[in-house]
């Protein structure tokens, strides 16, 4: 019997919420309004795309951005919450 094919190599991924949080407060600076898909687009990676997500879940949390979807699979718009 063969032996069994080595398994795939592992890619590193270098991605933080930190980052991923950063490009989305960036995006708002040039707009009030972002639609989430947009800053998905241009990404293939599912990992990132996670991460791209669980930092707006943060930024929620920390009161920073606010979301609205108003229908069920449709845009998720992420607005900037003023701050006092």
């Amino acid at each position: 019997v063969p032996p069994p094919p080595p398994p795939p190599a592992v890619v590193p991924r270098l991605i933080t919420l930190d980052e991923r949080a950063g490009i989305i407060r960036a995006a708002l600076v040039d707009t009030p309004v972002v639609v989430l898909q947009d800053l998905l687009d241009d990404l293939s990676d599912r990992v990132v795309v996670a991460v791209t997500f669980l930092a707006m879940l943060e930024l929620v949390k920390g009161r920073e951005l606010s979301v609205e979807q108003e229908t069920p699979f449709g845009p998720i718009v992420c607005r900037s919450v003023a701050r006092p």
